[in-house]
């Protein structure tokens, strides 16, 4: 119960700031649940339910502004949704290598962290793109998408994609993210529960803490511009 009220707290204040920054709940979220003595197939399938809490939270509230038209959105939740297919297929088939699936998300958060610390400078206007600078972020987050449905943590280079290759403001990036975690994570919340990497108890605290914290963070990055939220 201690270590419950415990990531209780934690994510909470996990998901606000995720939810102002458009994501990185997945950088410290498994780790978390690591250090709580989790499994690393545990602390990932959770993870997913934060992801999903942060999808339904945030994504209400940018629905509410009508930040993102519908359209743009269906799109790259179709792409979210079949990279995780991929993805977490890719886990359940290698899950009996635990040792080595901890270390690759030591390295995917060093190297989704560092670059994220460099994006003062993007995101703060809408730029024109061109049609095959779009493509090749298409092929990008397709990839991603696959990878980050095995390995959390990763998702937040959505948002650096959005920014650089569709030249999307920070809050509009936030909202596509939240689009395609919304289905990626379902899917892989799916997929998970069905090979029995799933801890409910920890999955319920991580979905209500998730869906609150997310929705304030939502508000206060609309309230306060992109500039606030880089």
């Amino acid at each position: 119960m201690e270590e419950l009220i415990l990531f209780g707290v934690v994510n909470t204040l996990i998901m606000i700031l995720s939810g102002i920054a458009g994501g990185g709940a997945g950088l410290f979220t498994a780790p978390f649940l690591i250090t709580l003595g989790v499994s690393p197939l545990t602390a990932i399938a959770t993870s997913k339910v934060t992801g999903l809490g942060a999808g339904v939270g945030a994504g209400v509230k940018y629905h509410r502004e009508k930040i993102l038209d519908l359209k743009t959105q269906i799109i790259f939740m179709t792409i979210g949704g079949v990279g995780a297919i991929i993805g977490s297929s890719l886990l359940v088939r290698f899950s009996s290598n635990e040792e080595l699936i901890q270390k690759i998300l030591g390295y995917v958060i060093l190297l989704i962290g560092i670059p994220m610390l460099f994006s003062k400078n993007i995101g703060l206007k809408t730029k024109t793109r061109s049609y095959r600078t779009k493509s090749l972020g298409f092929l990008i987050l397709f990839t991603i998408s696959i990878v980050g449905s095995a390995i959390s943590g990763v998702t937040t280079a959505y948002l650096l994609v959005m920014m650089l290759f569709f030249g999307m403001t920070a809050i509009n990036a936030a909202v596509a993210k939240r689009s395609i975690q919304l289905v990626a994570q379902s899917v892989s919340l799916i997929i998970f529960a069905s090979a029995g990497f799933i801890d409910y108890k920890l999955g319920l605290v991580a979905l209500i803490t998730s869906v609150l914290g997310s929705y304030v963070g939502a508000h206060i990055a609309i309230k306060k511009g992109n500039k606030f939220v880089i």
